[in-house]
Order: structure tokens, then C-alpha cells, then sequence
């Protein structure tokens, strides 16, 4: 079987959980592209050569490619910029769990041994990290950052680019807001609003809408 060929946009600490689910899915992986100014030279990663920023215009219009930044913000920038030229997959972990009626969009990255419940839906350019579980009617907006080992209860909806920091737990029913930082090991108890950092076991708001 021909594998297929793939591209990977970013060369961080993420990227070496989507080179190395990459490989396990069976892509080829062309090269990573470093999206800063301090890439080493010969620089690789698992055996996968690293290329300078300028690569971003080189790439082919229709080829495959996968976001690996963790950073919501600059995330979407990229995924925004490309999206109508290139062709942004999704990375499924194969010891992770999607229930059969769960919605996908585009560029989205589920790590190992993550659970999706039933008739949730997740838009576009989201990361689910290691061992989370997503419950039941859940809706995950875009760029959306869950980190390893949350929770998130049923019929919870998290907007646009908000964070949820790793080991924390959201009881149904809640919505959090856009932009919004959820620190790790928080459980978050009512609906939080935009733009602010909640932090804390109940989570209370620590910093108030940091756009300002």
C-alpha cells in the first residue's frame, strides 16, 4: 500500500506527539516546517528533517498538512491563511475511542486513549491531549485546547480558542467562554466568561479579561 505523503506546520514540543501519530497512522511524512527564526541546521525530529519557514510557500496546493502548534492564537492564523490552498487532515489516534456519531471538522489532532462520547461535535483546528474524555453532546468550537487528562462533562460547550489547562474537570451543562484559560487541575463549576483566566478547585476568576 502506498502511504500517503504528509506535512507537518510547526517543529515545538507538539510536534513530536504528531510526527509520532503520524508515523503510527502510516503517513509519510515529508519534512516539518519550523514556523520561528531559530531552527539549528541539519535539525530533525524522530528521524524527520526540519525545514525553515520559507517552506510554507513552497508547498504543493492540495497537499496534506497538520498544524502541530500549541498555541491557539498562532494556530489559527495558520489554519485561516491556508486553509482554502491546502488540505488540513484530521489525526486520530488509534487507541483513542470516537463514538460513531460524532462530528468532525478539519485539523483536528485526538491523542492516545482519549474518549468521545456520543453526538458531540468538534469544529475545526482543536487538540484533544492524551487521556482526555470528552462526554456526551459535548460542542468543542474551533481552536479549541484541551490538555491531557481533563474532563469534560456532558452537554459542555467550549468557544472559540478557549484553553482548558491538563487535569481539569467541567461539570455538565457549562459553557466556557471564548478565549478563555482554564488553569491546570481546575474544576470548573458555573459558566465563565470571555477573555478572563479561571484557576482553582472550585475554579474562580483569577484574571480578568486579558485582552485588555
Amino acid at each position: 500500500m502506498i502511504k500517503k505523503n504528509l506535512i507537518i506546520i510547526g517543529s515545538g514540543g507538539h510536534s513530536r506527539m504528531i510526527v509520532e501519530c503520524s508515523i503510527t497512522l502510516g503517513f509519510n511524512i515529508k519534512y516539518l516546517i519550523d514556523i520561528n527564526t531559530n531552527l539549528k541546521s541539519n535539525e530533525k525530529i524522530s528521524g524527520v528533517s526540519v525545514k525553515p519557514k520559507e517552506y510554507l510557500n513552497k508547498i504543493d496546493k492540495g497537499s496534506n498538512v497538520f498544524i502541530a502548534v500549541g498555541d491557539n492564537n498562532i494556530r489559527e492564523k495558520i489554519f485561516l491563511k491556508y486553509k482554502n490552498f491546502l488540505k488540513f487532515i484530521n489525526l486520530i489516534h488509534p487507541s483513542s475511542f470516537v463514538a460513531k456519531n460524532v462530528k468532525l471538522g478539519k485539523a483536528n489532532f485526538i491523542g492516545p486513549k482519549v474518549i468521545i462520547n456520543s453526538d458531540s461535535k468538534i469544529n475545526d483546528n482543536c487538540i484533544i491531549n492524551s487521556g482526555s474524555i470528552i462526554e456526551h453532546e459535548c460542542k468543542l468550537m474551533n481552536n479549541v485546547h484541551v490538555g491531557p487528562g481533563s474532563i469534560v462533562c456532558g452537554r459542555v460547550k467550549l468557544k472559540k480558542n478557549c484553553f482548558i489547562g491538563a487535569g481539569s474537570k467541567i461539570i455538565q451543562n457549562i459553557t466556557i467562554k471564548e478565549n478563555c484559560i482554564i488553569g491546570a487541575g481546575s474544576v470548573v463549576l458555573s459558566h465563565t466568561k470571555s477573555n478572563c483566566t479561571y484557576i482553582g478547585s472550585p475554579a474562580k476568576l483569577k484574571i480578568k479579561d486579558i485582552t485588555k
